[in-house]
């Protein structure tokens, strides 16, 4: 069973996990970030997420109206981003139902890389202030990420989440410390 932290960043997605009672980062097909976009094909609905998305929002090719990133900072405010023709029909595409493909995203690519275990319980990041300031989006943050789907099966999240800075001290402290292996070993 994987116990994950995922950093849904505005700019960039982070994803760390504990395996053997060591922190490991998840290493994606670029590395150990994707970028946090998505973009979403009218009328079939295909989803592309991370570079893909980037490189499909970077082209004059494709229409702007169907890629979506930034749009962290709008959770928790009922608000509609945009509808798109899908399938015959309007589908509003929200933060919170962006945030939930991002995060299952993340748990496929994850649950592949690792020979197809389990998650078992996922912990979120938020911006720092949200804790205290805005305890809302801190508590859709949460739900929209227990919406993602592992395996046909919803995760657990936990009832707690933690401000970026947090998770970059301790991103800090596993890169110091890994570096510090390397050295010795």
């Amino acid at each position: 069973m994987i116990h994950l932290g995922i950093d849904l960043g505005t700019s960039n997605t982070l994803a760390a996990y504990m395996e053997d009672g060591k922190l490991k980062l998840f290493e994606f097909e670029d590395g150990t970030m994707v970028p946090s976009i998505i973009h979403i094909e009218e009328p079939g609905g295909y989803e592309s997420f991370g570079k893909d998305a980037l490189f499909k929002w970077a082209d004059p090719g494709y229409g702007l109206k169907s890629s979506f990133r930034r749009w962290k900072l709008d959770i928790g405010e009922s608000k509609i981003i945009r509808h798109l023709e899908i399938g015959g029909s309007q589908i509003p595409i929200t933060p919170e139902c962006l945030t939930t493909k991002m995060v299952g995203h993340v748990l496929d690519k994850i649950t592949q890389g690792l020979g197809g275990k389990q998650v078992e319980s996922v912990l979120v990041t938020v911006p720092h202030g949200w804790r205290r300031e805005k305890p809302e989006k801190c508590q859709m943050t949460r739900k929209a990420a227990a919406d993602a789907v592992c395996k046909g099966v919803n995760i657990h999240v936990q009832e707690t989440t933690v401000s970026e800075p947090v998770a970059a001290a301790a991103y800090w402290i596993w890169a110091y410390a890994k570096r510090w292996a390397q050295r010795a070993g």
